[in-house]
């Protein structure tokens, strides 16, 4: 019996090993579904960093979202082509259903010690920790592979935001900053970018919010005006600094912006009531009604949807198609999710990026104008969903109608911003409208550098109209 039951091993092992030389096979995966399986490594990674602690909430959603837009944009790419099977295939499958079994016979008898007995079962506890510290060499990889081929692409503004997260998620928080100040120099002054480098920094200085730090929230500050990520380090940095009085104050103005339900909340009501104690303050008084009990800490489901620890694992698992629907279905729950929360701008940005990185034009589209409707008078709002229109529509084509509404309704709110102007011009023209085409460029002309490409473009752009 013993026999039988090794031949019977022996002959699903040889199956297993010479079933693709017998079937009709789709293409070798590509880069792109190596790049996915640690995009999903990197997903259950974050999850257990957010479940110990060692991630706030803010920036585990930020960093989920910035993943699960890759995965989305790597699934899409992965649709692998059959194969016809080769002729040899069928000799070649033969000739190893032979050789193998002989071979691996020879090997143990030369190598192997089939005398000896078999490990104690005590001391197998220890091989579960062991796998588990070998998967993160998939992400270490990735990170390396990244590093050499921002030597030989230096300009690559993604590339060193992805470099930033690669590092954040090994604990190299300064040489992520180092990533991130590289992606910030890259480009005008974005807020995830801005955020990212100051966390970044502040976490490589051991919780210190350093002046470049400081530096880098006042930035993202400057864009959105009411990031509660950038007014909390900056009061931090404050009351750092010895300015207690100052850091409590601008606490306090962030508790009243925070809905009862953001996950940043009980942080914010220690400190507030740590510093106010040390002011012999009655802070409870002070404080907005839903930060004077004491809130039940989030659950896992109040974060921004995404798979659990557990979905990512059985994802890594999935044959490339299976994997695609994984992601899709990603989409399809945050949509449902903003069926019932329908006020959630975050969400719906997100909803418009994923759809766009599928290819979904006109459902990102509606997603981004849902986006719009909340908070209307927002300029920094405002701003990133004209841009955000602007991004989805694909290179080669002009900006859609709704991309320049958008900004038409920017400029209402910014009279002299320069994209607005811009965008604003190109609608006047749709429109036949030469004059306040010309009056709006302008005004752009004003606000850029006379001997720079985009004032010599934008002259001789006005220059035509006027000759019309």
């Amino acid at each position: 019996m013993l026999w039988l039951a090794i031949a019977a091993i022996i002959a699903i092992c040889l199956l297993a090993l010479l079933w693709p030389l017998l079937r009709a096979r789709p293409a070798q995966a590509s880069r792109l579904d190596y790049d996915l399986a640690i995009h999903l490594a990197q997903l259950a990674e974050l999850e257990a960093d957010r479940q110990r602690g060692l991630l706030s909430e803010e920036a585990a959603v930020n960093a989920r979202s910035e993943i699960e837009r890759r995965m989305l944009r790597a699934a899409e790419r992965a649709a692998p082509a059959e194969r016809p099977r080769a002729s040899w295939a069928l000799v070649t499958a033969g000739g190893l259903a032979i050789a193998l079994p002989f071979a691996a016979a020879l090997l143990y008898a030369w190598l192997g010690q089939p005398y000896e007995r078999d490990r104690p079962l005590a001391s197998r506890g220890d091989l579960p920790v062991q796998a588990e510290q070998a998967a993160g060499g998939d992400l270490d990889d990735a990170t390396a592979a990244l590093e050499e081929r921002l030597k030989r692409q230096p300009d690559d503004r993604q590339g060193w935001q992805l470099l930033g997260q690669g590092r954040w998620q090994q604990g190299r928080f300064a040489d992520a900053a180092e990533a991130y100040a590289r992606a910030a120099a890259l480009g005008p002054v974005d807020v995830n970018v801005q955020m990212a480098l100051g966390e970044a920094l502040t976490f490589a200085a051991q919780g210190t919010v350093t002046p470049a730090a400081r530096t880098a929230f006042a930035k993202a500050l400057q864009v959105d005006a009411r990031n509660p990520g950038a007014r909390y380090y900056l009061a931090l940095a404050d009351l750092q600094a010895g300015r207690r009085s100052e850091a409590y104050q601008a606490w306090l103005a962030l508790a009243r912006d925070t809905a009862a339900d953001a996950p940043w909340l009980p942080a914010l009501r220690r400190r507030l009531i740590e510093t106010g104690n040390a002011l012999g303050r009655g802070t409870m008084a002070e404080l907005p009604e839903h930060f004077r009990a004491e809130p039940a800490q989030p659950a896992q489901a109040a974060t921004a949807p995404g798979p659990s620890r557990e979905d990512v694992q059985a994802a890594m698992q999935m044959a490339p198609e299976d994997r695609q629907q994984f992601i899709r279905s990603m989409v399809e729950r945050l949509a449902e999710r903003l069926r019932q929360q329908p006020d959630d701008f975050e969400g719906w940005m997100r909803l418009g990026r994923a759809h766009a990185v599928l290819g979904e034009t006109a459902q990102s589209e509606e997603a981004y104008e849902r986006a719009a409707g909340l908070q209307s008078n927002d300029v920094a709002r405002a701003t990133r969903v004209a841009e955000a229109l602007i991004a989805a529509t694909p290179p080669e084509a002009p900006p859609t109608d709704r991309a320049v509404e958008a900004y038409r309704r920017l400029l209402a709110l910014s009279p002299e911003h320069p994209e607005a102007l811009w965008y604003a011009g190109i609608g006047d023209l749709r429109l036949g409208n030469v004059v306040a085409a010309s009056e709006k460029w302008r005004r752009l002309l004003t606000q850029l550098d006379p001997n720079g490409a985009d004032h010599a473009a934008i002259k001789q752009q006005i220059e035509a109209l006027t000759r019309r």
